[in-house]
């Protein structure tokens, strides 16, 4: 079994269904300039028209496939940089320098999109099945403002749901990450439920140290001891939200329950490369210097993740006996093995 699909052309066959909606990109990077990208093996141009809105077409000039994002936008029309072809941002063709006449077959696909929590979200799928599919998720944390958020992102050469995967099975952290995140105490599987496609798993540790970046991050005093419960939700196919709570012993400045939030967007370019969003949020005003250093750190555990699960796809993909061997499961992969079975059922109903 492989990147949540079963059988032996697991590794060739796109795991991606189509029919769900996909973060594209941020809201914050799209404006005026045509924006280029992949997304599911299609390219793909996105750019504001005049009023604001998001426009999302192929990024495939219909007449010699020049990238449209290579072209300019002239009023709301994006102008191909090849031989001038001009399209609407409903994809249709308005123009040809050489000639009067556009033929009604010189258009590029237009998809329907959404802006939702600092994202755009982009339907790739069949336009019948679009009114009927879960909507994207509700992250209201994210426009809150008494949150404090920081983000980034990378580009990572493996499957999407490697990353997915490594998410749901925190029990990596006293190995991979025992030299960044000092976390040495996550060895017992969690609870894990299954609520209609959303997987989530619960740890509850009853007498847990307090972490020192989190202290930092809330203005407590380390090595307090405290009761610490880590959740995690699936929601399928790209988005995993965390959240982790600290409960005090006592109020501390008149609060004793503190919370923060760890989201993970994957959004696949191909079956072997894929676009990571991160980002962390705190219930708290978090001052800038300490919001620096969580900058500089989650990098370098990321990094950790990356490096390995680069490594798991290498060998997926070349080993000539990787769909002949076996892959053992223990208890702490629940979660994942639940989150490849409702996968599977995503892509089994496209």
């Amino acid at each position: 079994m492989a990147f949540g699909t079963a059988g032996a052309d697991s590794v060739a066959q796109p795991n991606y269904p189509r029919n769900a909606w996909w973060v594209a990109a941020l809201a914050a990077e799209i404006a005026r300039a045509p924006y280029g990208c992949w997304l599911l093996d299609r390219p793909i141009l996105l750019y504001r028209t005049e009023s604001g809105a998001v426009t999302a077409l192929d990024n495939r000039c219909p007449h010699r496939w020049a990238p449209l994002s290579q072209g300019k936008l002239v009023d709301d029309t994006i102008e191909c940089r090849y031989h001038g072809f001009r399209f609407g941002p409903d994809g249709r063709g308005v123009s040809i320098p050489s000639q009067t006449h556009v033929p009604g077959a010189c258009s590029v696909h237009c998809y329907p999109v959404q802006e939702k929590n600092g994202f755009v979200w982009i339907w790739m799928g069949d336009h019948d099945r679009m009114a009927d599919a879960p909507a994207p998720p509700e992250m209201p944390w994210l426009d809150d403002a008494d949150w404090t958020t920081i983000h980034g992102h990378s580009d990572i050469n493996c499957n999407y749901m490697l990353l997915q995967e490594n998410v749901l099975d925190l029990t990596h952290f006293g190995f991979l990450h025992a030299a960044s995140l000092g976390v040495t105490d996550w060895v017992a599987p969690p609870i894990v439920e299954v609520k209609d496609s959303t997987v989530e798993f619960t740890q509850t540790f009853e007498s847990r140290a307090l972490h020192e970046g989190f202290a930092a991050t809330f203005g407590l005093p380390t090595g307090l001891n405290t009761r610490y419960v880590s959740q995690g939700r699936y929601l399928p196919p790209s988005v995993h939200e965390a959240t982790e709570t600290v409960t005090l012993p006592e109020p501390v400045a008149g609060r004793q329950t503190f919370h923060m939030k760890i989201l993970h967007v994957t959004s696949p370019m191909s079956m072997g490369k894929f676009r990571y969003y991160w980002f962390y949020g705190w219930d708290a005003k978090v001052p800038e210097p300490v919001l620096d250093g969580w900058r500089k750190m989650a990098p370098v555990f990321w990094a950790e993740d990356q490096d390995m699960i680069e490594a798991i796809d290498d060998i997926v993909r070349n080993d000539s006996r990787a769909t002949d061997c076996i892959e053992v499961s223990v208890k702490a992969d629940t979660a994942a093995i639940q989150a490849r079975r409702v996968l599977r059922a995503m892509l089994a109903s496209n």
